[in-house]
């Protein structure tokens, strides 16, 4: 019995401290185990604290980033849109001024036309008068030449039928005849005035006509169409 009773005994003394050093080197691992643990929390934690100080940098200079570009465009909007309103303005002052410009060069072309036509009016009136003046002038002169050639013709067969006609023998002793011979002076009254005194008689008894045609001749002078009125 004390044999069983001493084996049990030391069993039980080298179960105990079996169990002891399992309790002792479970401890020291889990201790161990503990620090690690403690050690990776300290380096999650430091590693959370900068990974939060990068995001909140980050953060801080994507919103600075963000205000800068915003307003850089809001001034560029501004500006075009000032620019666009200035463009606007500048367009209407041109259109307003090129439409008064052309509203004034419309009259004055018009007013240029209607002058033309009226001066043209009246340049067809002088001259029909004057064409007519001239008529009358040249009927005039074929009725004088008419007159004269019959009166030419009319003394040229009284003289060669009545005063210089052939002697007809007779058999009487002819009386003598004084012939009827015109003078130098009838003579000269029916020879023709010279084309130049003609014309100057016509130029002082019709001056108007000389006149238009200077102004015939000055017209014929190359200028300008529809010179600028000013």
């Amino acid at each position: 019995m004390e044999f069983v009773t001493k084996d049990a005994k030391r069993k039980w003394e080298t179960f105990a401290e079996q169990a002891e050093n399992d309790c002792k080197a479970g401890s020291s691992f889990s201790a161990a185990k503990h620090s690690r643990m403690e050690t990776m929390l300290q380096e999650c934690a430091c590693t959370v604290d900068s990974a939060v100080q990068q995001w909140k940098k980050s953060h801080a200079a994507v919103n600075d980033l963000s205000r800068k570009q915003v307003a850089e465009v809001e001034a560029l909007v501004r500006t075009a849109i000032e620019n666009n309103e200035q463009h606007e303005l500048e367009v209407a002052s041109s259109r307003a001024v090129a439409e008064e410009d052309a509203s004034n060069n419309s009259k004055d072309i018009a007013q240029g036309v209607e002058n033309l036509l009226e001066e043209a009016r009246n340049s067809s009136s002088r001259v029909v008068s004057t064409v007519e003046a001239h008529f009358g002038e040249l009927q005039m002169l074929q009725e004088s030449h008419s007159s004269q050639a019959a009166g030419i013709n009319m003394h040229a067969d009284k003289a060669l039928q009545t005063s210089y006609k052939d002697y007809e023998p007779s058999g009487e002793t002819p009386v003598r005849s004084e012939p009827n011979v015109p003078s130098k002076g009838s003579i000269e009254s029916l020879r023709a005035m010279p084309v130049e005194t003609m014309m100057n008689e016509f130029r002082e008894n019709h001056p108007y006509e000389h006149e238009s045609s200077k102004e015939s001749k000055l017209s014929q002078i190359p200028r300008l169409p529809l010179a600028t009125i000013n």
